[in-house]
């Protein structure tokens, strides 16, 4: 199995990467948070665009895991994700439940503007126990893999050895 430290930093890489696009997305529809006044820590704009990054997010999950069983993230930290008992890739509905555990709680979160409870928001943070739930798992599965089946493993590029004749290595 793939260390749990590696694991966490595949995770905070893909969620780096796949929030700035959606940060600058988010910014340019004019979605702000009045920051004083009567109206303080309200929002304003079209926050429905505050849902793309979450599906977003379990869309890129989804979609890298079921064709290659990586993210970029994981192959950085070359680890991949392998169905439990075959090792064969993930089907499309393992990389569909192994996203959506911890997803929908992003989804919920990031829907407390629109339907106007704020205590909603709190619900972001419900991801980053399920996957500390890793920790208490010998191999380091979190309630997303069980529930899809799956299991993080460590995931080695190759060595490549030069050939003769490049690199000036015969010499």
């Amino acid at each position: 199995p793939a260390s749990w430290g590696l694991r966490a930093l595949a995770r905070i890489i893909d969620f780096v990467l796949v929030s700035l696009p959606f940060t600058f997305l988010i910014a340019a529809s004019g979605v702000r948070q009045v920051p004083r006044g009567p109206r303080a820590g309200e929002w304003t704009g079209p926050v429905w665009v505050l849902l793309l990054f979450p599906l977003g997010f379990m869309a890129y999950e989804t979609v890298l895991v079921s064709r290659t069983g990586q993210t970029l993230g994981k192959w950085i930290c070359m680890v991949k994700v392998v169905d439990w008992q075959t090792g064969d890739l993930p089907t499309v509905s393992q990389a569909l439940t192994r996203a959506v555990v911890p997803g929908v709680f992003l989804l919920a979160g990031s829907a407390a503007p629109l339907v106007g409870v704020p205590v909603l928001g709190y619900l972001q943070y419900v991801p980053v126990l399920i996957y500390l739930t890793a920790l208490a798992d010998p191999v380091y599965r979190g309630v997303h893999d069980r529930a899809a089946t799956t299991i993080v493993l460590s995931s080695p590029r190759p060595f490549r050895r030069s050939r003769p004749g490049i690199g000036g290595l015969d010499a």
